[in-house]
């Protein structure tokens, strides 16, 4: 039993903690690089700074409710139907992740940098996006109703039925993004670049400003 157990700093490299009560660990700074979590419980755990390189880490389906990544770099990191509501990945760069299905309400990406993320079919309703850039990115088919963009960068970004509906979008780059078929009913676009956008004319943009 590790709940609450400060490991900060420590290695734990190729460490088996299958099964493990990890819920609300510290282990900010450790390395986990080879880990075993298969099974834990990871609710709350805290892993901010963490060390190593983790192609083949996964998280699927795991419970990581309140969990901390932040500050971390983390590539091609597997996500899959894990709940990450009121995850912090603030200040994370983020590349490859597939969040597929994933149940990220709540949560925060403030000021992070993602690249070839995978969002398809995930809940980002009322997630924390401000001052990040997620440009060239495919989040179609993600809900993001009720999200906070302002002052994103989300040129290039495919949308495509995408839920944006009540999302605040005032201040962002939207230059060349595709909102074909997207829900933006309600949505905040005061002061964001529409320029060269794609297909516009099939969503919905009641209630939008």
């Amino acid at each position: 039993n590790l709940s609450q157990t400060y490991l900060d700093g420590a290695d734990l490299s190729g460490a088996d903690l299958s099964g493990a009560n990890m819920s609300g660990a510290f282990l900010s700074g450790a390395n986990i690089e080879d880990i075993n979590l298969d099974g834990a419980d990871l609710n709350g755990i805290q892993l901010g700074n963490i060390k190593g390189i983790f192609p083949n880490l996964n998280f699927d389906g795991a419970d990581l409710v309140n969990s901390s990544f932040m500050g971390n770099d983390i590539n091609s990191i597997s996500f899959k139907g894990a709940n990450l509501k009121r995850a912090n990945f603030s200040f994370s760069l983020i590349g490859g992740a597939d969040f597929s299905q994933a149940n990220l309400e709540e949560s925060s990406f403030f000021k992070v940098l993602l690249t070839g993320v995978i969002f398809d079919g995930a809940d980002l309703s009322g997630a924390d996006f401000r001052d990040s850039v997620l440009s060239y990115n495919n989040l179609g088919g993600a809900n993001f109703s009720g999200a906070d963009f302002r002052g994103a960068n989300l040129s290039r970004t495919n949308f495509h039925m995408s839920v944006l509906s009540g999302a605040n979008l005032s201040g962002t780059d939207l230059s060349g993004a595709n909102l074909s078929d997207a829900n933006l009913s309600g949505a905040n676009l005061s002061g964001a670049d529409l320029s060269g956008i794609a297909a516009v004319r099939r969503s919905d943009l009641s209630g939008a400003n």
